[in-house]
Formats: structure tokens, C-alpha cells, sequence
């Protein structure tokens, strides 16, 4: 395909300015990224969403010497945001880290897909509206996606060529995911399982990136207890997001406008008795109404891959409506027609645990927690490109070998 592409500029004589760009594929779409992210923080500025102020006050409590409290959540982020200080120097390095999401998927993708299918790929993480709007919101998305880039670009390095160093890297990068956003654990275990495919070694990678991912999530506890004398220890809000779940709004976006019902002396309880709260909510609901909650997970399932939001302007919805439209069909017809369709198995798998972690934790329809799952299936939509170029060179060179052309 590129070739055809450097035939046509040669005609139009432009060649020679882009011969780098079209040399450096994954570097050109680096740079472009970072254009595309550095505009967008610089014509909005910093952007708040419904936790960034749980993350300032982590930052806060990390920056007084309240570890204990501001570490106890998902810590990565509070920690980049003490790091980088200024709420502008924050969005910044996440512009920088979005950027370097498309060369890692355009790695990803050439392994197993071909050389202009990840060039393709990493354009389209340059440019895709949800990777792009979502760089200067003060929240955890970018970094977490950021880190998923790495380990899923070191999976597809193990894949081609089983490495034990690759396996540990992914590992490690993947436990970094966990310590940014736990809605990832679902996707961790399916990248552990995904290490099953190697040609050889396979309990051994599998093994590897099991231990990388431990270490990471074990070890800064076991260095705070070095030092206080008792271990840090996280906490997660896995009932409360449950419940949560089971209280699914299609009416507001965000939070805004749901009824979240939640007991009157709700702040005056331990966490083991919110916990204990919670867990009696979401069990109550399940065995109850089995079929509602059935039905109200296909609802989510819906919702989540929506093209377009009833909130969105028309233009807008005519625009994204119909780029979103593309990509599923891109998608679809990249995993059929993609060999091997081990790395494609392996997207689609990731795809499925993003989605099922969905059905049962979301509260509303929120754009940002379609971030992951669609950063999987734009190497499946660049394949569907290339396949769809290469049937058109190939059907144009059967009409210039028979004269009709």
C-alpha cells in the first residue's frame, strides 16, 4: 500500500517533503498526536470531571505526609499529580503519554498484522475523538490507557517471539493499570490467559506476566510496612460500584441527573459496615430479580457501544455517529479476514472483558469507560483498511492486465 501512496506523490512532486514522515511511520504519528493533544489542552485548559476531586485531595494527602490515606485508593494517579504539581503541567504529561499511545499500538499491530496496518493504526489513535477529548480532564483515563498500551504492545511482542523479559515487562506495566484504575482487572486476567497462545513457553510467560503484575501491586505495600512497621493496604469499591450498577440512568451522562439512593446515616458507618451495606444491596437485587438484572446488563451492553449520545448536537452525532459506524464495520471485517488471528483473538477477548466489566459496574453512560475497549479495536479497523485497499489495487490491476482501466 505504500507504494502506491509514493507512486502518487512522486507524481505531484511532494515526495522528497514527506520522505521522513513516510519513512518514520510510528514517529510521524507520535508528533501528530502530540499536536492534535497540545491544541486541544491549550484551547480548554485543565477540565474537571465527576472524581477529580477525590484525586486532589489524595494528591493533597500525599503532599502532607498522610501516605496512609492518600495512597489508600488506586494511588498512580494521586502520585502524578503530586509529581507534576500544577493542574497545567498535569494535562500536559498526559498529552505526552496519549501521544505515546499510537506508536505502542502501531508496534502492536505490525507484529501481526503487517507494516501498514500499524501505520495505519497508530493514525488512528492520533486522531480518535475519544483518546483525544478525554487528555485534559484531571482523571485517571489517559495514564491508565497509557500503561494498557505498554502491556498490550508487550503481549504482542511475547506472541511473535515468546520472551520472558517481554512477559515480566507486560506484567509490569499491567500491574501499573491496576494501581491506576481497578476497572482493569477483568482485562488483566484475560492478557494473563492470552499468554496461552505462545507458540512455546506458554505456562512460563504466562507465569512471567502473573509476576510482574504482583510485583508491582505488592511491593510498594511491602516497602511502606518496611518503613511504618505495618503494611499499606488498599481499598477498592467493588460492592459500592456493584450496587451502583444496579441503579443503571439513561437519562444523565456523568452522574448528572441519577438518583444514586444511598441509606441517611451513610457517613456515620465504618468502611466495613458500608462495605457490608453494599454487598447486601447488590445480592438482594441479583437473587431477587434475576431477569431484571439480566435485562438491565443487555441494556448496558447497548448503551456502551453507541455511536452516537442523545446529548450531542445534531452535527455532531451526524459526524461521530457515522465515524463510529465505520470503525465497528472496520472492525468486524479486520477480525474476520486477518491472518494468523491469534492477536485478533486476544483484542476481542479484551474487548469482551471491558464490556462485561461494564454490564455489571456502570452506573450511567459515560464515554470515558469505552476509552480501553475502543483503543482494541482500532488495530482490528486499521486490518479492515488495508483489506479493503488491497481488494482495490488488486481489483485495479486485474482491469489494467485486461484493458479495461
Amino acid at each position: 500500500m505504500w507504494s502506491v501512496v509514493r507512486s502518487i506523490l512522486r507524481t505531484l512532486r511532494v515526495y522528497p517533503l514527506l520522505r521522513w514522515p513516510l519513512s518514520h511511520p510510528l514517529a510521524t504519528a507520535f508528533v501528530v498526536a502530540l499536536l492534535v493533544r497540545v491544541l486541544v489542552v491549550w484551547r480548554t485548559g485543565p477540565i474537571s470531571g465527576g472524581d477529580s476531586a477525590e484525586y486532589r485531595l489524595a494528591a493533597d494527602l500525599i503532599r502532607s505526609g498522610h501516605f496512609e490515606d492518600g495512597l489508600a485508593r488506586p494511588p498512580i494517579y494521586p502520585l502524578f499529580l503530586t509529581m507534576l504539581g500544577g493542574e497545567a503541567a498535569v494535562v500536559l504529561g498526559q498529552a505526552i503519554l496519549g501521544a505515546a499511545v499510537a506508536p505502542l499500538i502501531g508496534s502492536a499491530t505490525r507484529r501481526h498484522f503487517g507494516r501498514s496496518a500499524g501505520s495505519v493504526a497508530a493514525l488512528l489513535v492520533a486522531f480518535q475523538p475519544s483518546l483525544v477529548s478525554w487528555t485534559n480532564y484531571v482523571l485517571s483515563e489517559t495514564v491508565a490507557v497509557f500503561f494498557f498500551a505498554v502491556a498490550l504492545e508487550r503481549l504482542s511482542r511475547t506472541l511473535a517471539s515468546p520472551s520472558l523479559r517481554s512477559s515480566v515487562l507486560g506484567g509490569l506495566a499491567m500491574g501499573l493499570v491496576l494501581l491506576t484504575r481497578t476497572a482493569f482487572t477483568l482485562p488483566a486476567l484475560a492478557l494473563s490467559c492470552a499468554h496461552l497462545l505462545c507458540r512455546r513457553g506458554r505456562l512460563r510467560m504466562a507465569s512471567a506476566f502473573m509476576a510482574g503484575v504482583l510485583l508491582i501491586v505488592v511491593l510498594p505495600s511491602a516497602a511502606y510496612w518496611a518503613v511504618s512497621g505495618h503494611p499499606l493496604t488498599y481499598r477498592t469499591n467493588l460492592w459500592n460500584t456493584l450496587a451502583n450498577g444496579t441503579q443503571w440512568n439513561e437519562v444523565g451522562r456523568g452522574t448528572i441527573g441519577i438518583d444514586i439512593r444511598y441509606p441517611p446515616n451513610l457517613d456515620s458507618l465504618t468502611e466495613e459496615q458500608r462495605e457490608e451495606y453494599f454487598r447486601g444491596q447488590f445480592v438482594n437485587f441479583v437473587s431477587t430479580s434475576p431477569l431484571a438484572y439480566a435485562q438491565l446488563s443487555v441494556r448496558k451492553a447497548l448503551w456502551y457501544w453507541l455511536p452516537a449520545y442523545p446529548e450531542w448536537s445534531s452535527f455532531r452525532k451526524i459526524v461521530l455517529g457515522t465515524y463510529f459506524t465505520a470503525l465497528y464495520a472496520l472492525a468486524l471485517l479486520g477480525a474476520a479476514n486477518v491472518r494468523p488471528a491469534r492477536f485478533a483473538v486476544v483484542l476481542l477477548v479484551l474487548i469482551g472483558a471491558f464490556q462485561l466489566t461494564a454490564m455489571v459496574t456502570l452506573v450511567d453512560y459515560d464515554a470515558r469507560y469505552r476509552v480501553p475497549a475502543e483503543l482494541c479495536l482500532l488495530p482490528l479497523a486499521a486490518s479492515g483498511i488495508i483489506f479493503l485497499a488491497s481488494k482495490r489495487v488488486r481489483l485495479a490491476s486485474r482491469l489494467r492486465a485486461t484493458g479495461s482501466l
